[in-house]
C-alpha cells in the first residue's frame, strides 16, 4: 500500500509558501490602520478584472500542469471552472441571505477561493466532485470571513 497525496498542479506547495508568506507579513505588519469606516476595495472594476484574468490564467496553470492535450488536461480544466462557478454562487447566495446584497467583489472572492480549493485536485476529481468541492470552498470561507466581522459572542 502506498501512502501519500496525490496533487495535481502542485497546489499544495504554492498555496501553503502562499499562505505562510501571507501569516508572516501580516503579523509582521501588524494591525491595519482604520482610516475611514469601510474596508472594501478601492476600485471594484480592478477587482474583478483581476479575478477574471486570474480565473482565466488558471487554465493555463491546471490544464498545463498535464504537460500534454489528453483527457486529464481537459478534466483539469472542467474541474477548476465547475469549482470556481460553485464556490462563486455559494458565496453569492450566503452574501444575500446574511446581507440582503450580493456584490461583484463577492462573486470574484469566491470564485477565486473556488481556483484554490481545487487546484491540487484537478486532475483527478469528476464533475459532481468539482461543484461539492468548489461549494464546501465557498461555503466555508464566506462563513469564516463573516465569524471575522459579526463576533459569535
Amino acid at each position: 500500500m502506498v501512502k501519500g497525496a496525490l496533487d495535481f498542479a502542485g497546489g499544495m506547495v504554492v498555496h501553503m509558501s502562499a499562505g505562510y508568506s501571507a501569516l508572516a507579513l501580516s503579523i509582521l505588519s501588524g494591525k491595519r490602520e482604520q482610516t475611514s469606516g469601510s474596508s472594501g476595495p478601492s476600485n471594484v472594476g480592478y477587482c474583478v478584472l483581476g479575478a477574471a484574468l486570474l480565473w482565466f490564467g488558471w487554465f493555463g496553470y491546471n490544464g498545463g500542469a498535464a504537460f500534454e492535450a489528453d483527457t486529464r488536461a481537459g478534466l483539469a480544466i472542467v474541474s477548476t471552472n465547475l469549482s470556481a462557478s460553485s464556490a462563486g454562487l455559494i458565496w453569492g447566495i450566503l452574501e444575500y441571505y446574511f446581507t440582503k446584497n450580493v456584490t461583484a467583489v463577492g462573486l470574484a472572492t469566491g470564485s477565486v477561493v473556488g481556483l484554490i480549493a481545487m487546484t491540487a485536485g484537478c486532475g483527478f476529481c469528476d464533475a459532481w466532485s468539482s461543484l461539492i468541492i468548489g461549494f464546501l470552498g465557498g461555503a466555508f470561507s464566506y462563513m469564516f470571513i463573516r465569524m471575522r466581522e459579526v463576533p459569535l459572542v
